[in-house]
Parts: structure tokens; sequence; C-alpha cells
């Protein structure tokens, strides 16, 4: 099956069962090459159990998801990946024990199939490569520390690039500025659009930070119970009464 070269990601009617509970309801939706879509809801919506869908680590009881015209139903995560869909999640999934770049380096390895060298002496193998990820981030300077001793917010830093490793064309970001203070947050905003734009990305993300998901999103899709509520831009959406009722609350207004 074929569909026009613009649309990078096409999900159709997917439903998603878990006994008595529907937790994906018939969802459809098309992400464009170059797009960059916010997918919002309160918890409990569908948004992780959507993501899982398309990348992979679920399988729909109905409905089909392409990729770049493909269906990738019975394509397994790793084969999704290697396709240029790559994907982060909620709680940052960094190797506590390595160092920053060693991190970046198996990253590299894994996505070039070159695992078994994390079984020999490889602390020079793809070090450059390695080095411009970091300062594509901006952590250059923490290379050689212990991962898990990074703030919050230099772990999600060392996940997108991890990520950028993965050299994708389409990002699936669960939550990118959870659990970091103000200030983090617009910093991770700022560095998401730019990778975006720098690589020129397809981006559809889940994030509860309207703030950053009216800065980052050309287009908002909102799920409800595990269905979609609205669809449209970010002043679309910032005035839709439902939308406004149902989780965006009257406080945030309008868009700026």
């Amino acid at each position: 099956m074929t569909m026009p070269s613009t649309i990078m990601l096409d999900v159709r009617k997917v439903k998603k069962q878990f006994g008595g509970f529907v937790a994906v309801n018939g969802v459809s939706l098309s992400l464009a090459t170059g797009e960059r879509r916010a997918l919002i809801g309160p918890n409990g919506a569908g948004k992780t159990t959507l993501f899982n869908l398309l990348s992979g680590r679920l399988a729909p009881d109905e409905g089909d998801v392409l990729y770049k015209g493909t269906s990738i139903l019975k394509v397994s995560p790793n084969e999704i990946c290697k396709r240029g869909m790559a994907r982060t999640f909620q709680i940052t999934s960094v190797f506590v024990k390595l160092s920053v770049i060693q991190n970046v380096q198996t990253a590299l390895y894994a996505h070039r199939r070159r695992s078994h060298w994390l079984l020999r002496n490889a602390a020079s193998v793809l070090r450059d490569e390695a080095y411009t990820l970091l300062d594509m981030v901006g952590i250059r300077a923490l290379a050689e520390r212990q991962a898990g001793l990074l703030s919050y917010g230099d772990q999600k830093r060392l996940e997108l690039a991890m990520v950028m490793a993965l050299e994708p064309q389409l990002l699936l970001l669960d939550e990118p500025t959870a659990g970091v203070e103000l200030n983090t947050r617009r910093e991770l905003v700022a560095l998401i659009k730019d990778l975006c734009t720098r690589k020129q990305l397809s981006l559809l993300f889940c994030e509860h930070d309207m703030d950053a998901v009216f800065s980052i999103a050309d287009q908002i899709t909102v799920l409800h119970q595990g269905q979609i509520l609205a669809e449209g831009t970010p002043g679309e959406i910032s005035n839709n009464p439902k939308v406004r009722d149902i989780y965006l609350g009257s406080e945030h207004g309008r868009v700026a």
C-alpha cells in the first residue's frame, strides 16, 4: 500500500483494550513530513498506550499504523527504530553506571549493529561522533561524568543525544520536559525545536506543560477517554471550549 510522500505517519482507527477497559478507541491521525504535533489529554486519556502502539511495543486489536507508506503492525520495535522512528520515555532510560559519552557511544554501536564492540576496549570507537552529539545537546563538558550523577534535566539532554545517535526521521517524545524546573523546561523546549529544525525531523510528542506544547507544536491532537476530542492549531485548541473544560482549564485562556 502506498501513500503520498508528504505523510510520514498515518494512524488508522487503532483500538486497544485491556480486559474491559478500552484505552485507545478508534484513533486516526496523520503526521506530515516535517510537522510537529503534540498529543495532549488528561491522565488516562490513552496517550502512552497510543505511543506504545505506534512504536511497536503493543499490537492494536483493530486498525493499522503506516510509517512512510508501509504498515508496521508486524514490525519489531528495533526494526521500526532502524527505519527511522525513535522514541523517548517519560522516565529517562540512560545507563546510570556508564559515563555520559559511553551512553552515546552505546547508542551509536547499537544503531550500527556493532554491540559486540562493547566486549572490547572500545573507548576510542565513535568517540568523535559521540562528542558531536553531546555538543548538539549542550553537555559536552559532562562527557566523562557518570550519567547517574547528572541532574534530571541533563539526563534528558543525554537521552536526546542518544536518540539522535539513531539518526531518526520521526521523533516520538513522551513527556520530554516532565520532572524538571521551569528554566530547564524552557531550555529543553528550545533544544527540541532546534534539533527538529536542524535535522529536519518530524515530531509527535506527549506533554502536560501547555507552554511547551504551544511553543513547539504546529498542530495539537487532544485525547479524552481513548478518543480524539479535538485537533487543530495551538490557537484553535486553546480557544476550544470543550478542550478548556475537560483539560486545559479556563486559567490557560488564549495563546499569547
